[in-house]
């Protein structure tokens, strides 16, 4: 840990929690506008490399949504001077608490669900990060007190092992009978639907941050902005500059209009459903990468994980900020399920192993009272 972060559990117990103490902002830019932000993007993760330079927790995450970043007051600063339409906000600032479970978190599945849950009882509400090496919990400054108490309080073997076996006794669950796998989950409001992504993502570090981070700058910058699977800025702004000369031609107004709409609904049906993210966190930069992705980069310049994994959106309606339980119930499956989380600015994604999606899948559909769709790479409606 850096000299900015600050021990909360440090030893004996199955969980070393740091928290860091550079205040945090969270921000969200709609798909529509994130080609507005690429002087940011380049600023922060592409040829200037600020992201290697600061030290705590930083995040940007690409979908179909848009892009949700976590950074500091400096980085918030310059994006909300860009102002590009539609971005919001959050209200509150945010710290991050890093968790770094003894044996991996993938190894003791069932360990972030537990202090998940922990928080979630304390009405706490958090977003959740899983990196190459660790797990980060986003706590809003005014529970930040109340969070280190609960884990404080969470430093058990013996607790965590029971919590297990209660996950284990009920299938993931939630048995009401049961006062160790007791998440509230009964609070989480409905209209939720599980959304299965047809690809699989690879979770990979970067071996060697700064001189490594300015070699693979321009990959960043081209799947960031110019791939035209997640966002093509050449695209979009030749399919506006169509629109417009579509308007001023000798052609009806009505006619031009609909041709202008028909062309924008064409690049959308062609969108795949998708899910990409760069973060930070002290000295680890993690990256995860849809598909063959990795591939793009050069060799040795990546860790990679040689689990493949496949993702479980929590679509159907956009998640509140002061939501409780929702990392907790994303993270409830059977025990022997690995899973990875990622929370964004209205959403939250499971990341679970191909070989155990169906299972993963079953058990957060009857937690959360959530239908399954499975999503295709032709259109997110069809």
């Amino acid at each position: 840990m850096t000299s900015t972060s600050i021990a909360i559990v440090n030893g004996g117990g199955p969980f070393l929690v740091f928290m860091q103490s550079t205040p945090l902002h969270v921000a969200f830019v709609p798909k529509e506008s994130v080609e507005l932000t690429a002087w940011w993007i380049m600023r922060e993760y592409g040829f200037m490399g600020n992201v290697t330079k600061s030290n705590g927790f930083s995040s940007l995450s690409l979908d179909n949504d848009g892009m949700t970043v976590i950074c500091n007051s400096i980085a918030a600063e310059a994006l909300q001077q860009l102002n590009p339409t539609g971005v919001k906000h959050s209200s509150s600032t945010w710290k991050a608490f890093v968790i770094n479970v003894i044996g991996s978190a993938t190894e003791v599945p069932g360990a972030i669900c537990y202090l998940a849950d922990k928080l979630a009882k304390e009405n706490i509400s958090i977003l959740h990060v899983s990196t190459y090496q660790s797990e980060v919990f986003l706590v809003q400054e005014n529970d930040v007190d109340k969070a280190s108490t609960v884990f404080k309080s969470c430093d058990s073997v013996k607790q965590l092992s029971e919590f297990i076996t209660s996950l284990s006794d009920s299938g993931g669950n939630n048995n009401n009978n049961n006062n160790n796998c007791n998440t509230n989950v009964t609070n989480i409001r409905d209209g939720f639907e599980l959304q299965i992504l047809p690809n699989h993502v690879v979770l990979s570090r970067l071996c060697n941050n700064q001189s490594s981070m300015e070699q693979i700058a321009p990959i960043l910058i081209r799947l960031a902005l110019f791939d035209s699977r997640y966002c093509n800025i050449e695209k979009n702004l030749s399919a506006k500059k169509t629109v417009k000369k579509d308007q001023n031609s000798d052609s009806s107004e009505s006619n031009d209009e609909s041709n202008g709409i028909q062309q924008q609904q064409v690049e959308e049906g062609n969108e795949i459903p998708f899910l990409w993210m760069i973060c930070k966190c002290d000295d680890e930069i993690t990256l995860l990468l849809h598909g063959d992705d990795y591939k793009l980069f050069p060799s040795g310049f990546l860790a990679i994980s040689p689990q493949p994994w496949k993702i479980i959106k929590l679509g159907g309606r956009k998640i509140g900020y002061d939501e409780v339980g929702i990392v907790a119930a994303m993270s409830r499956m059977e025990v022997n399920v690995s899973t990875l989380n990622l929370s964004t600015a209205d959403s939250n994604y499971a990341l679970v192993p191909n070989e155990q999606l169906e299972s993963a899948t079953k058990s957060l559909s009857w937690t959360l009272n959530a239908t399954v769709k499975q999503l295709s790479n032709i259109s997110n409606e069809q």
